[in-house]
């Protein structure tokens, strides 16, 4: 029996599933390869409706859907009433007065409705909705199924992304004062409490990173692995130029780690790389680049979106994590890993993936070392060679495309058998 077959129940009617998202799908990038990844695995299940919901668009356009038989519906995300939770303006003291009553009362309910003069997916009521991120799993609950999978992405309880670590324990205290300690704790707790709420009603609920969840009081919980979609090839590597260093950096600069982690990279471990190797460059990728880090340097091209992301990861020598907070795992890692480029990473930034130091990575968690282990993979293309074959061999075992397939088959079937 074929997957596709197994997955339908073996001669049952394919599924009708809709699937909403709040990103742009058609940017292949950060979340947005979880999120196909997903859509192609469900594509195999049957017709899937997908619902974007974007920032970009001023109306409501329906099409032909390019991951699978069923339609792409695209509706404005200004057209949905967000009910505000923003603290109020004034003192400090004010505002942690709202933190504490808004973290003593129970959550809101989540759900977002639907607006009137908007038409919902036809298909109701499906078989299957699949929510990715919170705002999807407001608004999806306002379309009829059978069955609900919400993927929560991360569990994003990283407190303060402005410092060196979540900033939650006690221990933190004489680092960022206790004000900020106990706000970020304040914070978590009724962040915990929203996404307990975004759970309810729910028959299950996937993460990328299964460990960040055992505290979430959320039961009915496994983990579907990050991927990168793409066709990755044979893994034969590309030829790079062996004298003149370069250094790649993905990553969405509104997410505050990233923002973090790379100011950290410029300002402490760039000028190391630059001392040994004057000729060396850093390619740095991503949405807000320009606008949070400024044009760049005469050794630092800083990039928003560009055409075709994959051959600048092919030919770069190393690619860099320098993440220093942060949930889930690294896409950022995984396109690496697939493309068969090295990887140099902070402990946080690896972890959630299977990477073993001096095997399928190197992991370095201070601006020296950081540095070093770059010139060093530069330097030493044998080793170069054999960390990125052990790389693109984990992620062929742990993240293809196949075993998403899988992964997604099996949760599904376990839900509408009411196992999930």
């Amino acid at each position: 029996m074929s997957d596709d077959s197994a997955a339908s129940g073996g001669g049952e009617d394919p599924l009708r599933i809709c699937f909403v998202a709040d990103l742009d799908l058609t940017h292949h990038f950060g979340a947005t390869l979880r999120a196909l990844s997903t859509l192609e695995a469900l594509s195999h299940l049957g017709e899937v409706d997908v619902l974007s919901i974007s920032e970009d668009a001023t109306e409501a356009t329906t099409q032909a859907s390019p991951w699978s038989t069923g339609r792409h519906h695209v509706v404005p995300r200004s057209d949905f009433k967000v009910p505000s939770t923003s603290p109020p303006a004034g003192s400090h003291a004010r505002r942690l007065t709202h933190l504490i009553v808004s973290t003593l009362r129970p959550a809101p309910d989540p759900r977002i409705a639907w607006p009137p003069h908007l038409t919902k997916p036809p298909h109701t009521p499906y078989d299957l909705l699949w929510a990715f991120g919170e705002f999807s799993n407001a608004v999806g609950r306002s379309i009829e199924a059978h069955h609900r999978i919400w993927d929560m992405v991360d569990y994003q309880l990283y407190g303060d992304t402005t410092v060196a670590g979540p900033g939650t324990g006690w221990s933190d205290v004489r680092r960022i004062g206790l004000r900020k300690v106990l706000g970020n704790r304040l914070r978590r707790r009724r962040q915990r409490a929203e996404y307990l709420a975004l759970a309810t009603g729910m028959d299950h609920v996937v993460v990328s990173n299964l460990s960040e969840t055992r505290r979430s009081g959320i039961s009915s919980i496994s983990l579907i692995p990050n991927s990168y979609p793409a066709p990755i090839g044979d893994g034969a590597p590309v030829a790079r130029d062996t004298d003149a260093l370069t250094v790649v950096f993905v990553g969405n600069f509104f997410y505050p780690p990233n923002l973090q982690g790379m100011e950290w990279f410029l300002e402490r471990v760039w000028p190391l790389v630059e001392q040994s190797a004057p000729d060396a460059q850093l390619l740095v990728i991503g949405d807000g680049g320009r606008e949070k880090l400024g044009a760049g340097s005469a050794s630092v091209l800083v990039l928003d979106r560009v055409p075709e992301i994959r051959p600048l990861i092919e030919r770069a020598h190393v690619s860099v994590a320098p993440i220093l907070a942060g949930t889930g795992s690294r896409l950022k890692i995984l396109e690496a890993w697939a493309l068969s480029t090295p990887v140099v990473s902070t402990t946080i930034g690896a972890r959630g993936l299977a990477a073993e130091n001096g095997r399928n990575i190197f992991i370095e968690d201070t601006p020296e070392g950081f540095a070093a282990r770059i010139l060093h993979v530069h330097r030493q293309p044998r080793l170069a060679a054999d960390i990125a074959r052990e790389a693109r061999a984990t992620f062929a075992r742990d993240h293809s495309q196949d075993r998403i397939n899988t992964l997604v088959r099996r949760l599904v079937t376990a839900v509408r058998a009411g196992r999930g």
